[in-house]
Formats: structure tokens, sequence, C-alpha cells
């Protein structure tokens, strides 16, 4: 009887999985964009219809800096997995393909920053949209709070739901720029990306190589 010998998975198997994860990660991006729309929808609607403090916009101002964080750092691994995706297109026969071998490598590689192109920030618009309007969302929000009828006395006296709300106001924009322009033009963009999954794959056939030789 012979024994089974463990070995890297089937490479169809291997690009089903990873573009099963794309898709995931695409749809909870549309349902934390979703989820951001309705919650302050909701809030800005009872707010209207009732005398409310300041206080209750601040909550959808967290959520919406929550959820701007989030879909932007599933944008970076959706990325980075297409990256992977495309290399398997272009040799899919050229494995063995270790998706979490070469993520490891690929995490421990240094970044490469190629020229940017128009190219890359249409294929991004979608994100663009998003980020812009969830930061649009926290602006009216943001007057909505501080033109409040019924001002929280002790709040405002004490200036700390101004340095609140200011805090939040400048969380999304500067993070959320700062993870665009690296999806733009930065380590996360296309070229960059593809070059490390490039630099990863040759060093994980270096080390088989070695490995095979000793």
């Amino acid at each position: 009887m012979s024994k089974k010998t463990n070995g890297p998975p089937p490479a169809d198997l291997v690009y089903g999985s990873i573009r099963q994860e794309i898709l995931d990660q695409k749809k909870c991006q549309l349902q934390l964009f979703g989820m951001a729309i309705t919650v302050t929808a909701a809030i800005l609607a009872y707010g209207a219809a009732a005398e409310v403090g300041p206080l209750l916009y601040v909550a959808p101002m967290v959520i919406n800096v929550l959820a701007l964080i989030i879909i932007l750092d599933k944008a970076i691994s959706i990325q980075r997995k297409a990256g992977y995706l495309k290399m398997m297109e272009q040799a899919f026969s050229q494995g063995p393909w270790m998706w979490e071998t070469h993520l490891d490598l690929f995490r421990s590689h240094v970044p490469v920053k190629p020229k940017s192109s128009a190219q890359e920030g249409r294929k991004h618009s979608y994100i663009t949209t998003v980020s812009l309007m969830l930061v649009v969302l926290n602006l009216l929000c943001a007057g909505l709070c501080w033109l409040s009828p019924t001002p929280l006395a002790s709040s405002r006296q004490e200036g700390w739901l101004d340095v609140v709300v200011l805090i939040l106001l400048a969380v999304g924009p500067l993070w959320g720029a700062k993870k665009w322009l690296s999806l733009v033009r930065g380590s996360n963009s296309t070229k960059s990306i593809t070059a490390k999954w490039q630099a990863v794959i040759k060093e994980a056939k270096n080390q088989d190589t070695e490995q095979d030789v000793h």
C-alpha cells in the first residue's frame, strides 16, 4: 500500500479559493457602505423629527470613519489577491502555487514604488467615490452637531465634544488619503504588487531548488 504524501494544493483549487475571497471582500465592502448610509440616514431623520442634542450626530461619524478604514483595508487586500491571480493566469502550469507560503514572503518584502498612471486612478474610482461620500456624510453630521438647536450645555462648555468632532473629521480624510494614495501610486498599486509577487515567486523557487540540492 502506497502512502499519501502531502504536497501543494492543485492550482485550480488555489485560484478558486482566492477568487472567492475577493468576491466575499467586495460583498463586505458593499454591506459596510450600505450600513453606514442606512445608519446615518436614520439618525439624521430622527434628529430632524425630534429635539436631540449634538451628541447624537457623533454616532454616525464614528461608524462612517470605521467603515472607511475597513473598506480601504479590504481594497488593499483585494488588490494583493488580484495581483497573485494575475501571476497565476500568466503561468498557470509553472507552480507550485502555495498561497499562504507566498503571502508570508510577500509581507516580508520591501515595497516597490513604480511610477503612477492615470489608469490606476480610474481603476479605483468606486473606492474613491465611496470614500468621498463617507467624508461628506461626516461633514454633514458635524455641521448638524454644531448647529443643533438643543446643545448639551456641559459638553459644549467643556469643549470635549468639539474636540471629538474635529478628530473624527480629520482622521477619516487623512487616513483615507494615505491609503488611497498607496493604492494609486504607492506600495499597494498594481505595478508595485506585481513586482513584489514576481520577486516572491522567484525567491520561493530558489528556496525549493536549494532544498532539493541538499
